[in-house]
C-alpha cells in the first residue's frame, strides 16, 4: 500500500460521510500497533523511517476522518468539489445574515446564559447542517452532483466550529 492511498481505503472503510466511529478507532490502533515507531528502534534506518512515515500518516487520516467537518471536506474533494478555504467561493447572503446576527448575539452576551442560548442555536444549526452533509454525500444519485452541493454546507460548519471556539472563550471570560 502507498502513503497516497485514500484516508477510507487506509482505514478499510466506504468513502462515506457516516463512519463507524468505534471500527474507525480500533482500525487506528491495529493499524497503529503494526507501524508504531517503537516497533522498530533496533531496526536499521530506513525501516524506521518507513514506520515513522506510515505512523504520521495513519493520524493523519485517523484525524481527518474522526472530524466530521474534515471528514466531509475530505469526500468533497475525493469527489472533484474542492473547498476554497480562502473564501473565494459565495456564500449565501442568507447564511452571512446569519454569521452577523450570531456574532452581534455574542458580543452583546453579558452573561452565561445569553453565551449558553446562543450555544444551543449554534449547535441546533450544526446538527442540521450534519444531516444535510449525510444526505449530501450519502444518499445523493449522482456523487460529484452531491459533493458540490456539499460545498456551501462545509464551509457553514466550518464557520460554526470556529465560531464554537469564541462562544466558548466567552463563556470563560464570563465565568473567570
Amino acid at each position: 500500500m502507498s502513503l497516497d492511498v485514500d484516508d477510507f481505503r487506509l482505514f478499510g472503510m466506504e468513502p462515506k460521510f457516516a463512519v463507524d466511529l468505534p471500527a474507525l478507532d480500533a482500525q487506528w490502533r491495529r493499524l497503529q500497533s503494526e507501524v508504531h515507531p517503537d516497533r522498530f528502534v533496533q531496526s536499521d534506518d530506513a525501516s524506521a523511517k518507513w514506520a515513522m512515515q506510515w505512523s504520521m500518516r495513519i493520524n493523519q487520516g485517523y484525524r481527518r476522518l474522526r472530524d466530521p467537518v474534515s471528514r466531509a471536506a475530505y469526500l468533497c474533494e475525493l469527489r472533484g468539489a474542492s473547498i476554497d478555504l480562502q473564501g473565494g467561493a459565495s456564500v449565501p447572503v442568507d447564511f452571512l445574515m446569519q454569521q452577523m446576527e450570531w456574532r452581534e448575539a455574542l458580543s452583546q452576551a453579558r452573561t452565561a446564559q445569553d453565551v449558553e442560548s446562543l450555544e444551543a442555536d449554534v449547535k441546533s444549526a450544526v446538527a442540521r447542517w450534519g444531516e444535510q452533509l449525510a444526505q449530501q454525500l450519502d444518499h445523493h444519485p449522482d456523487p460529484g452532483a452531491g459533493a458540490r452541493e456539499a460545498v456551501q454546507t462545509v464551509q457553514r460548519l466550518m464557520f460554526l466550529t470556529k465560531f464554537q471556539q469564541d462562544i466558548d472563550r466567552k463563556m470563560d471570560a464570563l465565568q473567570s
